[in-house]
């Protein structure tokens, strides 16, 4: 791509010219996606544009900072997120955000303007639906040797890394899936999220066993109750 033009809706752009201006707003932002700009509160200086104003400053200047790096990168995206357009196939749901995704990623070109907008935080999206993908396999691992512990009503005490907590939509507190590593475990607490540590840091608990249950992916999971740290 050459030449210098203005972005409008009506420019038309390859996919590989596409993701690699989405890599390229990533790079410069250092894997942060900026949507409103950032100012030092005591000088006003600019501390941080949005992706999609950078992406629309190379598109005025002919793309001319966009490296190898960054069209590595947006082939990688691109090949990942084309992914949605075959869950399409067989009749996966999308939200009106991910419909507008699938339906810029079926095409050779896409319009230079509102489309960029769209596809202006995939980047961040990439990372977190990669980091997802790499957790979720290392679950597959330990849910294939998960087994019961303990004894309904019995003591439990053991050391746990969280998988995964959420703030209770019903109740004041917490919701953890957690593993000492071999096997998963599954709580509720009256105590904030951010009394649990974030993964990787393991934690000692003490608890009483309440129930032998299943994750959604039919593996073994005991559920705790009345978990305290130690």
């Amino acid at each position: 791509m050459s030449g210098k033009f203005s972005m409008t809706r009506q420019q038309q752009i390859t996919q590989q010219e596409a993701w690699a201006l989405v890599a390229y707003a990533d790079r410069i932002n250092q894997g942060q996606y900026i949507k409103f700009p950032k100012y030092n509160q005591d000088t006003g200086e600019i501390t941080g544009r949005p992706n999609r104003d950078l992406i629309r400053e190379q598109l005025v200047m002919g793309m001319l900072d966009i490296n190898d790096a960054d069209r590595a990168l947006g082939e990688k995206m691109y090949d990942h997120f084309r992914g949605l357009a075959f869950a399409a196939l067989g009749g996966q749901r999308f939200t009106n955000y991910d419909q507008k995704i699938m339906n810029l990623i079926s095409k050779d070109t896409v319009p230079a303007g509102l489309s960029m907008v769209y596809l202006a935080p995939m980047a961040a999206r990439y990372r977190r639906e990669l980091e997802r993908e790499e957790k979720n396999k290392a679950l597959e691992k330990i849910g294939v040797t998960s087994i019961h512990q303990g004894s309904i009503g019995s003591p439990f005490t053991g050391k746990m890394v969280i998988v995964n907590k959420f703030v209770g939509r019903t109740f004041l507190g917490s919701i953890v899936k957690a593993t000492d590593g071999s096997n998963l475990y599954f709580w509720t607490s009256n105590k904030m999220i951010d009394v649990w540590p974030s993964e990787p840091t393991p934690f000692a608990i003490r608890a009483t066993v309440k129930a032998h249950g299943q994750t959604r992916e039919g593996y073994a999971e005991t559920r705790l109750t009345r978990v305290k740290m130690v």
